[in-house]
């Protein structure tokens, strides 16, 4: 009996273990919005703790961010901004600042951000107010709850994450703020909210907005109201575009808006619902939705990182995971998982690029860990940055590598197919096109092959063309001419 007990407590152990290294296979979504099996981009590499850089343990890490070769890491229940250097040595520790003249202390700040100019702006929660300090931790800039009809008086403010672009405009997500990004200009100033998320017409709202149109105006103010969902972060590339998370949202978690605050983040085919089948590309994360008693587990988005060559990584906090994708929106890879042991999370915060590694923060663990590129992964971005370039002779050879170790990913042949539309060789597009799925191009190949054979062929199609012309106008004569004659 005792044998027989070891025995099913060892089964339930080493299936448990199983279950957990399955988890953090990696895998990709097909265009019919179907898992299909994929090498991880990206392999667990080391931890980093606070213990293991000498400055006490970290509590509830809120936000990193990579600059001027440190990383600043918002360790929000220590009240404290540690830096370290990007080859994950430490550096300092930002706990007290001097406000004219006046020494004074972080209070849970959960955002961190290294402008362009070099002042590093932080999200001094607890305190209601974001700051920007020199590198002495001098206060030079600071902004408070802004003034405005839309905020009550008696909500605390409390601004969790910032950007800066070039211009000294300040961008914040702050808490219960639906309305948008609170923006600020140059000097401080509260100038409005910036791209707020916009309600979908659902037929709830249709029915709710009907009633509406009936009551009076103390029923409707007894109503629940309609409004956006807020934003929970956001993240501004090299080129000065701002990115947008939302967690609660089931589509259009992450959005690029422009200098009008309009999403703009959109692939070939987007504004043509005739090319747009099984694979929502506006909708990221996991395509599978798990249940627990009775309710719905999706991905809940909660960062994003966007790197030079425009990757796009966004981060999961229900289910650990990091989603890459192109800056069309297709998926590249997945890698991470939920649970305690190395390379997977349990309240995953944060993520941020450091060279070529990515790091990823657990909000429970209060460790951080490091992820670094895997040969399929460099394979992919070498392919990438050649199509980018115009590098088409060579593109094929590149992405039959990553062919090599991945045959489902159909990425892969829709820019094999590509690269050959552009270089004129129809055929060839058309069929790697039709591997990919991708019915835009292969519309576009099709049509220029059909142009291509008229334009080459137009000397003696002219010629047939207009004999085919004048046989048909002698034909219809002839049939008018037999029914005239049966007529008589």
């Amino acid at each position: 009996m005792k044998r027989l007990f070891t025995f099913i407590l060892l089964i339930i152990i080493l299936t448990n273990y199983a279950s957990a290294l399955d988890e953090g296979k990696g895998y990709l979504y097909d265009q019919k919005g179907r898992s299909v099996p994929a090498p991880s981009g990206y392999n667990y590499s080391k931890t980093i703790t606070g213990s293991t850089l000498g400055i006490g343990d970290f509590s509830k890490i809120g936000d990193l961010f990579v600059g001027g070769n440190k990383i600043y890491i918002a360790d929000t229940g220590n009240d404290r901004i540690a830096v370290m250097n990007d080859d994950y040595t430490p550096d300092r520790i930002i706990d007290k600042i001097s406000n004219k003249g006046t020494q004074q202390t972080l209070t849970q700040p959960e955002g961190v951000f290294l402008a362009p100019d070099g002042l590093l702006y932080i999200c001094d929660t607890g305190g209601g107010r974001i700051i920007a300090v020199d590198e002495n931790s001098n206060v030079v800039r600071e902004m408070q709850k802004p003034e405005t009809e839309l905020l009550l008086k008696e909500a605390k403010f409390k601004p969790s994450k910032v950007v800066v672009n070039r211009s000294g405009s300040v961008y914040v997500v702050a808490a219960g703020v639906y309305q948008g990004l609170i923006q600020y200009d140059a000097s401080d100033s509260f100038i409005g909210f910036f791209g707020s998320n916009k309600v979908d017409v659902t037929a709830g709202v249709l029915v709710s907005a009907f009633w509406k149109s009936l009551f009076t105006r103390e029923q409707r103010e007894a109503m629940i109201r309609t409004i956006p969902t807020e934003y929970s972060n956001v993240f501004i590339d090299a080129d000065g575009f701002i990115y947008t998370v939302t967690a609660t949202a089931d589509s259009k978690q992450v959005q690029q808006l422009n200098s009008a605050g309009e999403n703009i983040l959109k692939y070939p085919g987007y504004d043509s619902d005739s090319f747009i089948t099984g694979l929502d590309k506006s909708s990221f994360g996991d395509r599978d939705i798990d249940y627990y008693k009775g309710e719905a587990i999706k991905s809940r988005m909660v960062d994003i990182q966007v790197d030079f060559e425009g990757i796009i990584s966004v981060l999961d906090n229900q289910r650990g995971r990091v989603f890459q994708y192109n800056n069309e929106v297709e998926q590249l890879c997945v890698f991470g998982g939920k649970g305690g042991q190395n390379g997977f999370f349990s309240d995953a915060a944060a993520i941020e690029k450091c060279r070529d590694d990515y790091i990823i923060s657990d909000a429970y663990k209060n460790s951080i860990s490091v992820f670094s590129p895997t040969e399929y992964a460099g394979n992919i971005r070498g392919a990438l940055k050649m199509y980018r370039e115009g590098n088409y002779d060579n593109l094929q050879g590149a992405w039959e590598k990553v062919l090599c170790d991945n045959s489902n990913f159909t990425l892969a042949y829709r820019n094999i197919g590509r690269a050959r539309l552009q270089s004129g060789q129809y055929s060839e597009a058309l069929d790697y096109l039709k591997k990919g799925n991708d019915r835009y191009y292969y519309s576009m190949a099709l049509q220029a092959k059909r142009s291509a054979f008229i334009r080459g062929n137009i000397i003696w199609l002219a010629p047939l063309i207009a004999a085919c012309f004048y046989l048909l106008v002698c034909l219809v004569k002839k049939i008018r001419t037999l029914i005239g004659g049966g007529g008589a």
